[in-house]
């Protein structure tokens, strides 16, 4: 029946008073009581700012999550509406999102400032709007996380550890009573850390005793299973007598019966068929066709939305017989036409054995620095973004300038949910360098091996990672940011190393080409 106009009126204005009074809680405690034919999107608005609110003075950034919950559902009628744009913008701030925070802020001020929009306080509220925008897209080009990576793992850790005793409860009864409840408990601690990644428990008996094992995958992106990595090396030792922790999924043991449906279409392993190219520039290689594909191809889906459909629909299928690690590893191109002297998805393991594939076992053995050249386009000096000039790099993670070139930023977006920052130094090598026996096995100038020795002795060995070296017209060092503050600490760092020096024109970027450069020297 829902709550009478009047009743709902009265609500409303006593949340209002405690909204001034800064009784963020009252109002959670209060719409939360109410029955869901009772709620409306008025009210779970007014939640999800109280729900933001809290977020933002108890430093619990987590509860952006369920502002977004509340809010989300009514995205197709108030995504023209400034409080609907602004609310969203704030829970994506607090979960550190602050590419999604800009765009909402965005539109939040376009809704506002929109001829024949009528307000109260209209000045105000776009005043707001645009100084959360301003310090969104100055947190998204310092890659600065208020819910730093090595801070939510310690949180996670320690969550697991306090219901580590009725996880394995749940666990041995989850095989007579189903894993519901086991998998929304895990989930719930996980995603401290690993929000948005997938998990899949099972237990293993190792020498009489069961071994509780927790494998997570990172949807076959390199550096989300590097995040996994680190979240399992820094796993309380006290743990690892009960349990086990596996990066990336395994293959399934069976496969005769596996399969999926696509959009409507039920797809075999045997309806994907692929060809095994060994001339890779980066290794081994596969081209995937299936006839499944084509009629997507040929329906008129949206480009981009698809091709991004049908890359992960490949990598979940690799996953299941080579395992999550060595799908990631194998380069991939899907094929719009048949392809000759093909063989179905389930002989893969096998192909590759035979060409002499090096499967890993472990992130570790799967992240090893590669170098790759580019053909540097041909623009004019003013069309030049950073990085367009790079005509080498020794990378972890070749993809980045794939991406980067393709203007992809896919990889910002699934990092930065979970407080992971990626950012690149950019310079020219100063002359005096420029001696082949200044050179370090890594790849480093010994001046870039001082420089980086100099950030971790600030941000310790935890915090920042070296990940790639490039080079074209300007060199650039690409880093990975674990830890509270590290890309800032880097920045002083590199600012007062190359000022002592004497070179000028130092500069840090993030990934995304949305964002400008910051000068350091």
């Amino acid at each position: 029946m829902g709550m009478n106009a009047e009743n709902k009126n009265q609500l409303l204005k006593q949340c209002t008073i405690w909204h001034e009074e800064d009784g963020h809680e009252k109002i959670i405690d209060a719409i939360s009581m109410l029955n869901d034919d009772e709620r409306d999107y008025e009210t779970d608005s007014i939640l999800a700012r109280a729900y933001n609110n809290v977020g933002n003075i108890q430093d619990r950034p987590e509860l952006g999550i369920k502002a977004l919950e509340l809010l989300l559902p009514y995205q197709n009628q108030y995504y023209n509406d400034y409080f609907w744009n602004y609310r969203t913008a704030y829970a994506y701030m607090l979960l550190s999102q602050n590419n999604l925070a800009c765009h909402y802020f965005c539109a939040a001020i376009d809704a506002i400032t929109t001829a024949g929009t009528n307000v109260e306080n209209k000045e105000l509220l776009e005043e707001d709007a645009t100084i959360l925008l301003n310090q969104s897209y100055e947190r998204l080009s310092y890659q600065y996380f208020t819910d730093a990576f090595s801070k939510r793992v310690q949180k996670a850790w320690q969550q697991f550890e306090k219901e580590e005793a009725l996880l394995r409860t749940l666990f041995d009864g989850a095989r007579e009573q189903g894993d519901a409840l086991l998998q929304k408990k895990m989930t719930n601690i996980l995603d401290k850390a690993l929000y948005g990644y997938v998990y899949r428990t099972y237990v293993e008996v190792d020498q009489g005793r069961p071994k509780y094992v927790v494998e997570i995958g990172g949807k076959c992106n390199k550096l989300c299973l590097f995040a996994i990595d680190y979240f399992i090396k820094h796993a309380p030792v006290s743990l690892l007598e009960n349990w086990e922790f596996v990066a990336g999924l395994s293959p399934e043991k069976e496969l005769e019966n596996h399969g999926f449906t696509l959009l409507d279409k039920e797809v075999t392993l045997d309806d994907i068929q692929l060809v095994l190219n060994t001339n890779s520039g980066l290794g081994m290689s596969v081209e995937v066709y299936s006839s499944k594909f084509k009629d997507l191809l040929q329906a008129g889906e949206d480009e981009k939305e698809l091709e991004s459909f049908l890359n992960a629909t490949v990598e979940m299928s690799l996953t299941l017989v080579i395992g999550e690690l060595n799908a990631a590893k194998l380069w991939f191109r899907i094929s719009p036409i048949p392809l000759k002297e093909s063989f179905s998805l389930k002989e893969l393991r096998g192909k590759l054995e035979d060409a002499g594939f090096d499967f890993v076992k472990d992130v570790d053995e799967l992240l090893t620095f590669k170098e790759q050249s580019f053909m540097v386009p041909i623009l004019a000096e003013e069309d030049m973004q950073p990085r367009d000039d790079i005509g080498w790099s020794m990378s972890e993670f070749p993809e980045i300038d794939i991406d980067n070139k393709n203007n992809f930023n896919e990889t910002d977006f699934l990092l930065a949910a979970n407080g992971i920052g990626l950012g690149f130094l950019q310079y020219q090598i100063p002359e005096s360098w420029c001696d082949e026996d200044t050179v370090e096995p890594t790849g480093l100038y010994k001046e870039e091996q001082v420089l980086l020795e100099r950030i971790k002795a600030v941000t310790g060995d935890d915090g920042i990672e070296l990940i790639g070296i490039a080079q074209g017209t300007y060199r650039y060092l690409d880093f990975i940011f674990w830890g509270e503050n590290a890309s800032i600490s880097l920045m002083g760092q590199t600012s007062q190393f190359f000022e002592g020096i004497g070179v000028k024109d130092v500069f840090f970027h993030c990934f995304n080409k949305g964002t400008g450069s910051i000068k350091l020297a």
